[in-house]
C-alpha cells in the first residue's frame, strides 16, 4: 500500500514538474529564431548553384545546390563564431580560427571537428497545408524543383504561368547537429631534418 502511495506521489510530482518547466521555456514566435522563419515564395528563392544567402534574423544560410535547399546554422561548430561565405574560395570561412566548410556544410579544414549544424525545412501552401518537408532527423536538402510553377514559351524570357503561393519555412527550433569528422584520417605525417 505504501509503495502504491509513493508511486502516485512520484507521478504527481513528475507531472507538476513537467508542467512547470513549460512555463519557464519561452514560447516560439513566428519569424524569430527558435521558431518557424518564413523565407518567402519558392519561385523567388535563389537558383541552384547561386551563392548562399544569409538570413541573420533566423541565424542561418540558405544554400541551393544540385541536391536541393538546405538551411545551415550560421555559427561555427568550433566556438560558435559567426562565419561568412568566401565567394573567391567558394567556402564558408570562420573568422575566429579559420575553419572552412564547403557549401553543403561539410568540414574541410579545422580546428572545428564536425560539420555545420542544419535546420529542417518545410514547404506550405497559402492555406498553411504542408506540401513537402525535409527529413526531421537529418535535415537533408529538400528538392523544390518539382514544386516550381511550369514555364511557358521561350526559356530565356519565360515567366511562371501564375505566381506560386507556395512558401518555404525554416524550423530554427530544431537544430540537427553536424556529423563528427576526423580531418586526420588516412594521412601520413613525415618529418624532415
Amino acid at each position: 500500500m505504501l509503495l502504491l502511495l509513493l508511486a502516485g506521489i512520484g507521478a504527481l510530482l513528475y507531472r507538476m514538474g513537467s508542467i512547470s518547466l513549460k512555463f519557464l521555456k519561452p514560447p516560439r514566435r513566428a519569424n524569430e529564431f527558435g521558431g518557424l522563419i518564413n523565407v518567402g515564395p519558392i519561385h523567388e528563392l535563389p537558383s541552384a548553384g547561386s551563392a548562399p544567402v544569409n538570413h541573420p534574423r533566423g541565424k542561418f544560410w540558405l544554400v541551393h545546390d544540385e541536391n536541393g535547399l538546405s538551411a545551415i546554422h550560421s555559427s561555427c561548430t568550433h566556438l560558435e563564431c559567426l562565419f561568412s561565405w568566401d565567394t573567391e574560395k567558394q567556402v564558408f570561412v570562420c573568422p575566429c580560427h579559420g575553419s572552412e566548410f564547403d557549401r553543403s556544410g561539410h568540414l574541410l579544414r579545422g580546428p572545428a571537428a564536425r560539420d555545420l549544424d542544419r535546420f529542417a525545412l518545410q514547404v506550405i501552401d497559402d492555406q498553411q497545408q504542408l506540401i513537402a518537408r525535409s527529413d526531421p532527423e537529418t535535415a537533408a536538402p529538400l528538392a523544390i524543383e518539382p514544386l516550381l510553377p511550369e514555364m511557358e514559351g521561350d526559356t530565356d524570357k519565360a515567366e511562371p504561368q501564375q505566381p506560386s503561393p507556395v512558401m518555404l519555412q525554416v524550423d530554427t527550433g530544431s537544430r540537427i547537429t553536424g556529423a563528427q569528422q576526423s580531418l586526420y584520417e588516412d594521412r601520413t605525417v613525415s618529418f624532415s631534418r
